[in-house]
C-alpha cells in the first residue's frame, strides 16, 4: 500500500456517517496522517425571492459557523490531535465538492460512509459515495453503514 500521508473524512453528521470513524482512526494511526474532515453545505436549493436575497449571506455565514462548531466537536469526541487536524466547511453540491477538495489538498485517501439506501430509494436519492468512488483520484475506503431490518 502507497503511504498515506493525508486522509479526508466527509460528513453529513448523521450517525451513518459515523460507520467510517473507527476505519478513519485506525488508518490514520498506522500511518500517522493529517486528518481533514469535511461538510459540504449544499447549494442546490436556489431560491428567487428578493427578501430571501438579502437575507442570505448572513444565513450563510450562520451556517458555516455552525457546521465547523460541529467538526470542531466531533474532533474532541473522537479524540483527534488538532496537530494532525484540518477542518472545512465549503458550499456546492456534496459528492463534486468532496473530489475538487481531494484534489486540491493532495489527499491520499477518502474514509466515507455509504447510507445502505438500495433499490428504489437508491435509484432516486443516488449515492455521493458512488461518485465520489468513481470521480476521485485517489482511494477512497467506503464502510457501510447498518441497514435497518426493513431495508434488507
Amino acid at each position: 500500500m502507497l503511504p498515506v500521508k493525508t486522509i479526508l473524512y466527509p460528513t453529513d453528521f448523521s450517525e451513518n456517517a459515523r460507520h467510517a470513524i473507527p476505519h478513519l482512526l485506525e488508518v490514520a494511526k498506522c500511518f500517522s496522517a493529517q486528518i481533514h474532515l469535511l461538510h459540504v453545505v449544499e447549494t442546490s436549493l436556489q431560491v428567487a425571492d428578493v427578501s430571501w436575497s438579502a437575507a442570505q449571506p448572513e444565513m450563510d455565514t450562520r451556517i458555516h459557523e455552525a457546521a465547523k462548531e460541529r467538526l470542531e466537536k466531533l474532533a474532541e469526541e473522537i479524540g483527534l490531535p488538532k496537530e494532525r487536524l484540518s477542518l472545512a466547511v465549503v458550499d456546492g453540491h456534496p459528492s463534486l465538492e468532496i473530489t475538487r477538495y481531494a484534489k486540491a489538498h493532495e489527499i491520499d485517501m477518502i474514509v466515507m460512509s455509504t447510507h445502505g439506501h438500495s433499490g428504489l430509494s437508491h435509484f432516486l436519492l443516488g449515492s455521493v459515495t458512488e461518485r465520489v468512488v468513481r470521480k476521485a483520484s485517489c482511494p477512497v475506503l467506503t464502510v457501510r453503514a447498518d441497514l435497518d431490518e426493513d431495508e434488507s
